[in-house]
Formats: C-alpha cells, structure tokens, sequence
C-alpha cells in the first residue's frame, strides 16, 4: 500500500511500524538530537537491531545549527546496547531522505531527521507500506550510497570535534549573527498586530489588528509614509523597526504589494479584510509558520499553561508557542482564561 504522507506523520508511521523489525536505514542530510531522540524511543522496545545511519559532516552546517552535534553523540550513546549493531556513515553530496524499517514501512520524501523536518516545515512524501518489491530495490539503492560513504567512528567523530570544527568557528559568526536576525524578525511580524492602545483589551485581536490596517488600505490607497503613520497611531507600539515588521508581515503573507508611489491590498488582502475571511487568512499564516499545524496537534482539551504546551511538543519555549497560541485564539481556533496570574489556553467546542 502506497500513500502520500507529510513531515508530521513520519514519526507516527514508525512507532507504528516497529514490531518485527530489526534492520533499519535513516537517511538524512541534517539530523538534529530532538528529532533522533523520538526515532529512538520509538526502536528502545527492540532488543536486537541493525541500525544504519547515512548523513552529512559539512562543519559550517553543523556550527550554524543546520545539523546538531548534539545528534551525533545521542547515537553514539546507544552503542553500549550490546545487541544494538549502529553504524553512522557519511555521505557529503548525500540529498536523499529515506527512513526504512525492515520490509514493513519505507518513507521517503523531502523531510530531514530533524525539528524542521518533522513538525515546522511544510514537507510531503510516499510511505510504502507492507512487503513491496520496491524494498529490495530501494535497499540496493541504499548500498549504492553507503559504498561510497565512510564511516564515522566515536574515535573519528572525537577528532574531528577537537581539530576539524574550530578551524571553522571564525568564518560562520557573521552567518550565525544572520541567521539569528532572521528568525528574530519571522517572530516579530506575527508580534507585531496588537492594534489600539489598550494592550490589556486587545492582547489577542491579532485578527482585528491586522484586518482594519488591511481595510485603511483598501479606502486609501496610501504611500508608504502615510502606512507608518497610521500604523503608529492605531497600534500598541509603534516606530521605525516594528512598523517595518508588520509591513514585511502582510508582504510576505502576499496580503499587500506596492510601488515608490502608494501601497495596495492584493485580491487576497481584500476578501480577508472586507469579508473578515479567518479561515482564509489561517491559511496563508499556517503555509508561512508550519509550526501552527504541530500545535494544533497538541492544543489541549482542558486548559494548560503554555509552558506544559512546550513540553509536550518538545522543543521550543513557552514565549515562543504562547505568542502563536495568542494568534489561535485571535482566529477563534483557541479559547483562553485567566487563573490567578497564570493565562491557560485549550481547544474550542468546534475542534
């Protein structure tokens, strides 16, 4: 049986899919410990298995966060397991994602063994499930790569740490500094539409922020001053950076376009801010931050702190997933209270 399947159903279909087996091939460019950890929890129940990794070692990805050293020692960690058979090997011009658990699952796709691959990112893939004649083949394919791999051994892996990375560390602060500005600014365009000046009143009207600068568009047909204005008098916070913010926001969400003259509401822009389309704008945020999918997942049915939120998914910090629950709740996909000094959220009746 074949059957198309995203990021976020990969760890599923292996926890499903482990009785029996005991050869398994993961095959990823970039790995990260989080990710690895869950496959692993997944395997602890087999008492015997062959378990082969194929990846990269590219060390400016690896010192700019693309892989996770950290994933390197949690598999070499798991070599004590007597019965446990683990070969990392390595691969520099490997592009293929391929996770293969014996003859009963084999998902390959565009997702790495990674946070990104598994939760946030928008990926798609085939799992081919049951025994397959494209098992052998895929498997043939596979050995093809690890021929033309080598290994990396706890003694290789300790070398290379200690004089192979830190001939790198200079030329990837500038990269690391960058890297850190643009997740900073992805944050700061979905922080950014509190509209009025009431912050109490209005800390989840994302929605309504968003829409009546969208509706001052449409009726004005502003220039780009003219939107800084307005935007400083009708928002909680104003100024140069974070009005930027929220112009780059309703750009990138494809809601806005302009020229040297005026700023226009695409067609896009116009039905969600006259029609008041939620469902319509759920869309364009969850295409833009795939990481709204995985909290849906984990919105609870009773009220939790976004705290416990955090950790039931795994990664990331409560700040991080309680500004996106501010946005659920803003799109009427969340409910929240207050108790005591505590802000909980959960599901609504309709989920």
């Amino acid at each position: 049986m074949h059957k198309i399947v995203t990021g976020n159903q990969v760890l599923g279909l292996i926890e499903k899919h482990t009785k029996g087996v005991q050869k398994v091939w993961m095959v990823s460019p970039f790995i990260s410990e989080q990710a690895l950890d869950q496959i692993l929890k997944a395997l602890s129940t087999k008492s015997k298995i062959v378990l082969t990794f194929i990846t990269k070692w590219n060390p400016i990805d690896l010192l700019l966060g693309y892989s996770d050293l950290k994933a390197f020692e949690l598999i070499f960690s798991k070599t004590k397991y007597k019965k446990w058979q683990i070969r990392v090997l390595i691969s520099n011009n490997l592009h293929a994602k391929v996770f293969m658990l014996g003859k009963t699952l084999v998902v390959i796709g565009s997702m790495n063994l990674t946070n990104a691959g598994f939760v946030t990112n928008a990926e798609l893939g085939i799992a081919i499930l049951g025994n397959d004649s494209k098992f052998k083949t895929l498997e043939n394919r596979l050995k093809e790569i690890e021929s033309h791999s080598y290994e990396l051994t706890p003694e290789a892996y300790s070398w290379k740490i200690k004089h192979d990375l830190p001939r790198y560390e200079s030329r990837t602060k500038a990269l690391k500094s960058l890297r850190a500005f643009l997740a900073k600014e992805r944050d700061r365009g979905l922080e950014s539409f509190v509209p009025g000046v009431n912050r109490e009143n209005n800390l989840y009207a994302y929605f309504t922020g968003l829409a009546n600068t969208l509706n001052f568009i449409i009726r004005t047909t502003p220039n780009w001053e003219r939107l800084r204005k307005w935007l400083d008098k009708h928002s909680t916070r104003g100024g140069g950076e974070i009005n930027q913010s929220r112009i780059d926001f309703m750009s990138r969400l494809g809601l806005i376009y302009g020229d040297d003259k005026s700023v226009h509401a695409t067609p896009i822009g116009k039905k969600i801010a006259t029609k008041l389309d939620k469902h319509r704008l759920k869309e364009l945020l969850f295409g833009e931050y795939p990481e709204f999918y995985k909290l849906m997942e984990y919105l609870p049915l009773e009220y939790q702190h976004p705290a416990e939120i955090s950790k039931l998914i795994g990664f990331k910090s409560s700040g991080y997933w309680a500004l996106r629950l501010r946005w659920l709740v803003s799109l009427g996909l969340a409910q929240t209270k207050q108790v005591g000094k505590m802000r909980l959220f959960g599901q609504t009746s309709t989920n």
